[in-house]
């Protein structure tokens, strides 16, 4: 094995553990959550983004340094508030109140903080709080999840086939950098998005038809 083998195929563990390491985090934080505020179905999707951290997640996570947001560098638009772990994560959460099906809380986790590259499938990964049960949910920029059995905590591309979240054109995780969105215009910062699912498909590692 080559020495850039070697290297890619650490890489490729190092992200892997630290995504399951965010997602053991949202899981228990969230079921903990559920156990004082009732089912999601009953949360308040109508808040602020900060109000929704403050309420439903932040008490239930461990190791926080600090909440911040509006807006800042490193915050992914204006309603993105940031969560900064102890472990050097970084978590960005951004209500959508008008989703074009169900209200939702987007999480963006990004495993190394704001170090570069910051890119979807890379060191950033998507998940979703849903309210509650959908046929589907859209973004906006492209459906990103599919039959959703009830509300709660989902990878961005949950319910889609393996073909799919590999291939598809807003949101696929093996869409080159350089390519234009299916509506002709330029790259956007979901693509990638789906890479998320595909890792949790996979049995959590990166298979050699990712595009690491």
């Amino acid at each position: 094995m080559t020495l850039p083998s070697v290297i890619g195929n650490y890489r490729k563990k190092i992200t892997v553990s630290r995504l399951q390491e965010a997602y053991s985090l949202l899981s228990q934080a969230v079921l903990m959550s559920i156990k004082d505020n009732e089912a999601i179905e009953y949360w308040d999707f109508t808040i602020s983004g900060e109000e929704f951290l403050q309420r439903y997640i932040k008490p239930y996570m461990q190791d926080i340094v600090n909440i911040d947001g509006d807006g800042k560098e490193g915050s992914l638009n204006s309603d993105s508030k940031t969560m900064a772990l102890a472990n050097g994560q970084t978590i960005y959460g951004t209500i959508y109140k008008n989703s074009l099906v169900l209200p939702y809380f987007n999480i963006i986790v990004d495993i190394n903080g704001n170090k570069k590259p910051n890119l979807m499938g890379v060191d950033r990964f998507s998940f979703y709080i849903f309210s509650k049960k959908a046929i589907l949910s859209n973004t906006g920029l492209g459906d990103c999840a599919q039959n959703i059995p009830r509300g709660g905590l989902y990878p961005d591309g949950y319910g889609y086939s393996r073909e799919r979240l590999l291939n598809d054109g807003w949101r696929g995780c093996n869409n080159d950098k350089n390519a234009l969105a299916p509506d002709g215009g330029r790259r956007t910062s979901q693509f990638g998005a789906f890479c998320t699912a595909l890792i949790m498909m996979d049995g959590w590692k990166i298979s050699d038809d990712y595009k690491w």
